[in-house]
């Protein structure tokens, strides 16, 4: 075959083969549009899950009822119950002293104020207003204006008489809670000078 013949041959089989070309990639990108063939995806099926029966709501088991106690009426409210010694020390000084055994060195005698306890000596005794707990408060300078009067302990303790500590390891005596003093003013026995003093100071009465 001539060169002529092949060169008339050529182009038209150029054309034909890139027509082909075109066509078949026409083709392709409808069958393949992400351009390469998709193997479809192999799921695995899951077994199914057996259904969970509903659960029922158990009852909450009754309770016992805890009987209330009665509320107790007014007049039997509790109130504030006070240590005997508060009620001894809050009787008054005129309350009757004679009744009961009184321990030695302790004696009646008159005075203008009429019958009051008194020392050994006659001399009379007092109270201080403020010692209401059955504590002696009267201490240092006080003491020596008012002397206490001491226990020695001879002498065994009856109603309404006791011994009371004092701050410094002694031991004093006392009437219904109260300590009981000597006044220094007094000079002869049954005076009560000290009776009323700054208004606190108090010489037992008695009847």
């Amino acid at each position: 075959m001539s060169e002529r013949k092949l060169w008339r041959i050529l182009p038209a089989s150029v054309a034909t083969g890139l027509l082909l070309w075109i066509t078949t990639a026409a083709w392709g990108q409808q069958q393949y549009p992400y351009g390469y063939y998709q193997w479809p995806q192999r799921t695995t099926a899951q077994p199914a899950q057996p259904a969970q029966p509903a659960q029922t709501a158990q009852p909450e088991p009754a309770q016992p009822e805890t009987p209330q106690a009665e509320s107790a009426p007014d007049s039997a409210a509790a109130a504030p119950v006070s240590p005997p010694g508060d009620a001894e020390a809050s009787m008054p000084a005129s309350q009757s002293a004679a009744a009961g055994r009184r321990p030695a060195g302790i004696q009646v005698v008159q005075s203008r104020l009429g019958k009051v306890l008194a020392d050994a000596q006659g001399r009379t005794l007092y109270i201080f207003e403020r010692e209401t707990s059955g504590v002696p408060l009267c201490e240092g300078e006080c003491a020596r204006l008012w002397p206490p009067l001491l226990s020695d302990g001879s002498s065994p303790m009856a109603t309404p008489f006791f011994v009371v500590p004092r701050e410094d390891g002694s031991r004093q005596w006392a009437w219904n809670g109260r300590p009981l003093y000597r006044w220094i003013g007094d000079a002869e026995a049954g005076d009560v000078t000290g009776d009323g003093m700054n208004g606190v100071w108090h010489a037992v009465r008695v009847r």
